[in-house]
């Protein structure tokens, strides 16, 4: 199996932009709240700072905005999901594991 890599800024958003097509499609294969994929979005390789990049989406809903505190150069791509009953809650997946997981080949 292969070790997951960060990405550039290029190669992010030239990912990001492969994979859009994954917004709207199941996030959780069992029934929850957080069911379908709101946004695939450019994030922060480092797991801390992908929690930042993800509660900064939570508040401004916008992955541009969401990024700005980021000043380094590794990046990843994250699927997030919002709660349907609650809007102030969201989960999130990093695209490669959500690849693996649903036995989708990695196009990269």
């Amino acid at each position: 199996m292969r070790e997951q890599q960060a990405f550039t800024l290029l190669q992010a958003r030239l990912v990001c932009k492969q994979y859009q097509h994954l917004a709207g499609k199941i996030l959780l294969q069992e029934p929850t709240d957080f069911s379908r994929i709101e946004c695939v979005a450019i994030c922060p390789f480092d797991a801390d700072e992908k929690r930042t990049f993800a509660y900064n989406y939570l508040n401004c809903g916008d992955p541009h905005n969401a990024l700005e505190f980021y000043k380094g150069q590794h990046y990843d791509i994250l699927l997030l999901a919002r709660s349907v009953s609650d809007q102030s809650m969201m989960v999130f997946e990093e695209l490669y594991s959500y690849l693996q997981h649903n036995s989708i080949a990695v196009a990269v």
